[in-house]
């Protein structure tokens, strides 16, 4: 399969699980995050754009975890696994669940850290 094939083909099954979202009157969050080079160099490939701009065009909310990528890397933390390019380590999880912590939070007025919050601020493990 060409690549226009295989992206064509990733947007359409996104758009079926987003669908099905929608119908159970689910909420939708699509989580974007950036491989390691891409995190390393700051730069990010049509890959990330041409997600990110699927997730705008047809409303979804985006989490853009790449910043706290790159911001991790810089503190001299490696989010990702050694072998891997694109699948995140335990830091990259903790990383991801701070994110996801931080939106939820605001999105509900602060509401889910009053009421996920222990003495550190993060919710219990």
């Amino acid at each position: 399969m060409n690549p226009a094939a295989v992206q064509e083909s990733n947007l359409k099954a996104l758009d079926q699980l987003h669908g099905m979202a929608k119908n159970e009157g689910a909420g939708f969050l699509f989580v974007l995050h950036g491989e390691r080079e891409e995190a390393e160099t700051g730069s990010f490939g049509e890959g990330y754009d041409i997600f990110s701009s699927w997730a705008d065009r047809s409303g979804i909310k985006l989490l853009d975890f790449a910043a706290a990528e790159v911001e991790s890397l810089k503190k001299g933390v490696d989010p990702y696994l050694l072998k891997s390019s694109i699948h995140i380590n335990d830091a990259g999880q903790v990383l991801l669940a701070d994110q996801l912590y931080e939106y939820f939070t605001a999105v509900s007025g602060g509401r889910y850290a009053s009421e996920h919050a222990l003495s550190s601020g993060r919710p219990d493990d």
